[in-house]
């Protein structure tokens, strides 16, 4: 039968799934790759590690399909790609460097002042809506390599994001979507393309930058070469794909205005599907391009969540607790509130939603009472609360009466009674847990190349979703212990300010 195969290319590993026309997920499976964490806030990987994560997640998901007895015929693929990323490729497309910064990578921090007080940080922030901290976005990196590695820099035929190398591998075509491009650092959402002023500014040319598609777009097809390389036939259509953000988005149901959820992976947020960007400068929620064709996708989260509490069980708890179904027995055995313990969950660093981009995670109110159960707790409610501060930036703007959860985060039942206490609105969880951005990707491929003539199936693929209510007593406890919480966060953001002046 016709199956459409989807690439989840996150900050932890490739997802590869493989899809039936119904949107059902009929197998999946995930190879996992490094992060290197560097001095001076440089977060990097290396592409040719995804690429064998592709090799090697598409050939043991074909075999675990091949023992279901699934007969599949692959119709099309898509990608889902982690954001900002900026891998430099001469013309033959060939790595001009073993490892390339990640969305996370901090690097470009000063080359991003001068260019913010040219074009105006207000103006530049309406125009591509990057709510991130500037430095962050894919324009910023490459404006480093420029003034800090000028022959790699001139080198560069292209600048590619993480999804489109992939495509490239695949296809032979450098080619990127108005999704990708909108975390560019210099895409109009409004406009939809690139800002030359803003590029002249830079000094950067155009030229590096790829073209810009639709995400149901098909770039091209599967190379006689790679398609060797991965166990598939050649031909097989491949379509640009889209970012991370939107592609799960899009999977969890939202394409239509005022649609809304919360995903906790790796890193968290809030978000929801609108016709137009929503913008607030003082808090500056991040506005994507949505892989849905004129529509938005506003977002507002933190950078560690996932990834803060695998910190914390690998290198806390690791006696304590093997894996994640001992994490969560621990969270359930620990009071509301963890003993009045609180945990900051910045490891990675803040937005504009904080006091500073500076902000380091922290646990508060340590005592000798504390036991291993508490401090998983802590961690659980602490990645809660802050996403509950992004929630409160949003949420004047939209009519949600409750809160769809995604991602890893999702399949716990006490994380999910705990977010329905302290958000106080009853959590919702469908069958789409994990595979939110793998469906997201799946669906402008089966769009793409015409096996869906709309966006519904993905409703159909939720079925009936299972209800939190929240429980009044947790509400009101967890209402003033986010009050504390606040503080907390508050005054973490400038220790992390003055631990910055001494670095």
């Amino acid at each position: 039968m016709d199956c459409i195969l989807a690439y989840d290319l996150g900050t932890g590993g490739v997802k590869a799934s493989l899809f039936g026309c119904d949107a059902t997920c009929l197998a999946s499976t995930v190879v996992e790759y490094t992060t290197y964490h560097r001095p001076g806030g440089l977060r990097e990987q290396n592409p040719e590690d995804w690429w064998q994560g592709i090799k090697g997640a598409t050939r043991t998901l074909m075999a675990q399909t091949a023992e279901k007895g699934i007969k599949a015929s692959v119709a099309a693929i898509g990608l889902s790609g982690h954001s900002l990323g900026v891998v430099a490729v001469d013309s033959h497309g060939e790595l001009l460097c073993e490892n390339t910064p990640i969305w996370s990578d901090e690097r470009a921090e000063k080359v991003a002042k001068p260019f913010l007080s040219a074009a105006g940080e207000s103006d530049w922030y309406h125009a591509t809506g990057n709510g991130f901290p500037p430095h962050l976005y894919a324009a910023f990196k490459i404006m480093w390599y420029k003034q800090n590695a000028a022959e790699l820099y001139n080198k560069a035929c292209r600048f590619l994001g993480s999804k489109d190398y992939i495509n490239f591998r695949l296809t032979g075509v450098m080619a990127t979507d108005r999704s990708y491009a909108s975390g560019s650092g210099v895409y109009d959402l409004v406009g939809k393309k690139y800002r030359e002023d803003y590029l002249e500014i830079m000094g950067i040319s155009s030229e590096k930058l790829c073209e810009i598609t639709a995400s149901h777009t098909v770039i091209g097809y599967l190379s006689e070469t790679s398609a060797r390389e991965i166990g598939l036939p050649s031909g097989i259509p491949v379509v640009s794909g889209g970012v991370d953000n939107a592609c799960m988005t899009l999977g969890a149901g939202c394409y239509e205005d005022g649609d809304a959820y919360a995903s906790l992976g790796t890193s968290a947020w809030v978000a929801a599907c609108s016709k137009a960007p929503v913008l607030d400068f003082e808090k500056r929620p991040y506005v994507w391009a949505h892989c849905v064709e004129d529509m938005y996708v506003p977002n507002i989260g933190i950078f560690a969540s996932g990834s803060a509490l695998d910190w914390v069980k690998t290198n806390l708890l690791g006696g304590v607790c093997a894996n994640y179904d001992e994490f969560f027995s621990l969270v359930a055995s620990s009071p509301t509130g963890a003993k009045h313990l609180f945990f900051n969950p910045c490891l990675a660093g803040g937005n504009y939603m904080d006091e500073s981009s500076h902000i380091r995670g922290c646990f508060t109110g340590l005592d000798l009472c504390h036991n291993g159960a508490d401090i998983a707790r802590a961690t659980v409610e602490g990645i809660a609360y802050h996403l509950k501060l992004a929630w409160e930036v949003l949420s004047p703007k939209l009519d949600t009466k409750e809160l769809l959860l995604v991602g890893g985060g999702a399949k716990s039942p006490i994380a999910r009674q705990i977010y329905a206490d302290i958000f106080g609105m009853p959590v919702i969880r469908t069958d789409v847990v994990r595979d939110a951005a793998s469906l997201g990707a799946a669906a402008v491929a089966a769009y793409g190349v015409g096996l869906w003539s709309d966006y519904s199936p993905i409703r159909a693929a939720h079925g009936k979703p299972s209800v939190t209510e929240p429980d009044r007593q947790s509400a009101r406890q967890y209402e003033k212990l986010f009050e504390i919480y606040k503080y907390i966060s508050y005054c973490q953001s400038h220790i992390g300010d003055l631990i910055r002046e001494i670095e």
